[in-house]
């Protein structure tokens, strides 16, 4: 696991900590804490953007949200990754279904820039940014419907002028109709 320090810029400490989701037991051994190369060109916001830390059968950190009355489903899978080990598996039958990533403060007049992957075999899936007031949903930017089952690149620029309350903001993979779909290697990233 990687830290990401930049998400919480009031943080004074660091600590670690291991955990078990779910009924069973867990062992550990030799855990530890240590600083790795120079500061990144680029932080990545999206904390786990690539899927590979998972909360018992979903990737940790990542939240599914779906339509009252509709079905989705958010899990781990390990088969045809973008990147890595895992991607992020989205399936449902929904007016509107998505996994979010942990809110991220917007520094006033800094712009930003989400990218990701994403593949699907039955109906599309897509990219978005939710906007968040103090907790609460206030809108959403939502990006082109993909529907190839290769792997295919979407980039995806905030509109914090259309809601200027936003006090947060987060990366959001999503689905609607009767979907399957795949996305890994999210990131958002500060650009000029």
């Amino acid at each position: 696991v990687t830290g990401q320090t930049e998400l919480f810029p009031e943080a004074e400490t660091l600590s670690i900590a291991v955990a078990i989701a779910g009924n069973g037991e867990a062992w550990f051994d030799d855990v530890e804490l240590f600083v790795v190369g120079d500061e990144p060109e680029a932080v990545n916001y999206v904390a786990n953007g690539d899927m590979e830390d998972v909360a018992a059968d979903r990737p940790g950190g990542w939240y599914l949200v779906v339509s009252e009355g509709d079905q989705g489903e958010c899990s781990i899978e390990t088969e045809n990754p973008h990147g890595g080990l895992r991607c992020l598996h989205l399936v449902g039958n929904a007016e509107s279904c998505g996994a979010g990533s942990v809110q991220i403060p917007i520094a006033p007049g800094q712009q930003y820039e989400l990218t990701g992957f994403v593949r699907s075999t039955t109906g599309s899936g897509r990219l978005a940014i939710a906007y968040f007031k103090d907790g609460e949903f206030v809108g959403a930017t939502r990006g082109t419907a993909s529907s190839s089952e290769a792997w295919e690149m979407q980039a995806l620029t905030p509109e914090f002028e259309a809601f200027p309350e936003a006090t947060h903001f987060t990366a959001v993979v999503m689905g609607t109709g009767e979907f399957e779909a795949w996305f890994d290697d999210l990131q958002i990233v500060a650009v000029e």
